[in-house]
């Protein structure tokens, strides 16, 4: 019989004929059990590649639908059922198909992807929804839209185009992004410490490398945006659970980075039975490190968070700055007096430590040869063409730190030689004589016995009873 041969009247499609397997690139399904005949086959074209997009047809509907991941059964065997179901369905693939001539041709045709389609990632991301998230008004104006921005820039076009991408239904904000995919994979990139620019180019990247149409584009601006909703989402959820909880403390720590300002707050609170310890924001400081600056900062900051935090306040911790522990105007003296009910004020022990070890080494040394310390290492940061030359500048040595004496008394031993033959070379005003340097290797080795103390205390797991 021949391939294209129908059935006889009133049996038509009730028989597959095997020649149709090549002919219109189908498989068996399944058959029967006693008499082995073909009852279903399955479509090829779906198994291998899926439903093409109906973007890619020439007569595209004005709403596309959804890319289905179910390949194609059929139990009626009739020519045009096959033919009509490849034309709508696959109809690239199908022309291409149309082309090939051998047997051979046909069935290498579909050996060119690696896994089925159902398999892949454009069969789960094709349907996906869109994430929706509502976020309380307070953390969008107050937090998102004023604390993280420059006073000056409130009123401008980057702060309005920041904010336009939240949408404001009254009692709530919502966030509604359209494409899940994107934003999942934008957001694992910037969590690996990715930057805007870095995390955009890499989403490109893997579009372009996996061919996964759903990515869509990514620039600089589509970032910014998503680390907007994650620290707004982020801040949502942890208002929730710290509404819930009868009581939490914080701590709080100044810093500078890039010439930049930060108060860090962080919370720790027990909930269900477990501590944990959560960083809420770096408060960005765009005025003097005041207790009154930080003080407004961080209850701005805690009023649109935690509404009732000053019933729940139980502790404050901080370094041992005197804008923080100040007993008349500190930033922990003016919340103890926000605060409804008494509280525990905690200050860092490495820092009381510092403290003590200054005093010693104040007694030991006189107060000359911490002056020449200090007087040597402002020159030398200064000698850029030494600086240039050596490919490493002089640390500084900080008050509050006695961490940094062990860097800068490390970094002078270890430069020594060539330090003294350039302040021998400029004459300069500041060159220590050689009884000073001789208690220079003295202190390193101090001072590296007080670091490695240090080091041993600053584990985040560690207790004081340890």
């Amino acid at each position: 019989m021949d391939g294209d041969v129908l059935p006889a009247k009133g049996k038509k499609g009730s028989k597959f004929i095997d020649a149709h397997l090549s002919r219109f690139g189908l498989k068996i399904g399944t058959r029967n059990q006693q008499t082995q005949l073909v009852e279903t086959v399955v479509c090829r074209f779906c198994l291998a590649f899926g439903k093409e997009d109906d973007s890619l047809h020439e007569n595209a509907s004005s709403k596309p639908r959804r890319q289905s991941t179910t390949p194609k059964h059929f139990n009626r065997f009739r020519t045009e059922l096959f033919e009509g179901y490849m034309k709508r369905m696959h109809p690239l693939k199908w022309h291409d198909y149309t082309t090939l001539t051998t047997d051979e041709e046909k069935s290498d045709f579909f050996s060119s992807p690696p896994v089925p389609y159902v398999a892949t990632m454009q069969a789960a991301f094709g349907s996906e929804g869109a994430i929706q998230l509502t976020i309380k008004p307070a953390i969008i104006n107050t937090i998102i839209g004023d604390l993280l921005f420059h006073p000056d820039d409130l009123e401008g076009v980057p702060h309005a185009r920041a904010m336009a991408i939240f949408t404001d239904e009254g009692k709530h904000f919502m966030i509604d992004e359209k494409n899940p995919s994107r934003f999942r994979l934008c957001v694992r990139f910037m969590s690996r410490g990715a930057s805007f620019h870095m995390a955009a180019a890499l989403v490109n990247d893997t579009k372009e490398e996996t061919g996964i149409g759903r990515f869509g584009g990514c620039s600089d601006a589509v970032a910014a945006r998503y680390a907007r909703y994650v620290c707004a989402a982020s801040l949502q959820d942890l208002s929730m659970h710290l509404g819930g909880v009868w009581a939490f403390s914080l701590a709080l720590d100044c810093a500078t980075h890039q010439g930049r300002s930060y108060t860090d707050v962080r919370c720790r609170f027990s909930l269900l039975g477990r501590l944990f310890n959560f960083h809420l924001l770096a408060i960005p400081l765009y005025n003097r490190h005041t207790a009154a600056n930080i003080f407004n900062a961080v209850t701005k900051f805690m009023d649109a968070l935690v509404p009732s935090w000053r019933h729940q306040l139980l502790g404050v911790a901080t370094d041992g700055a005197a804008t923080m522990v100040g007993n008349t105007n500190g930033v922990t003296t003016r919340l103890e007096q926000a605060a409804a009910y008494p509280i525990k004020r905690v200050w860092c022990g490495l820092h009381q430590l510092d403290l003590k070890m200054q005093i010693v080494f104040d007694n030991a040394l006189n107060e000359s040869y911490l002056g020449t310390l200090k007087s040597l290492i402002g020159y030398l940061r200064r000698q850029q063409n030494l600086i240039t030359e050596m490919r490493t500048t002089c640390p500084k040595v900080a008050d509050t730190r006695w961490l940094s004496m062990y860097q800068v008394t490390k970094w002078l031993c270890s430069n020594g030689f060539r330090v003294r033959e350039y302040l021998v070379q400029t004459a300069a005003p500041c060159s220590p004589n050689t009884v000073w340097w001789v208690f220079l290797y003295a202190l390193r080795e101090i001072s590296r016995e007080a670091n490695a103390v240090f080091v041993s205390l600053q584990g985040r797991g560690t207790l004081i009873q340890q």
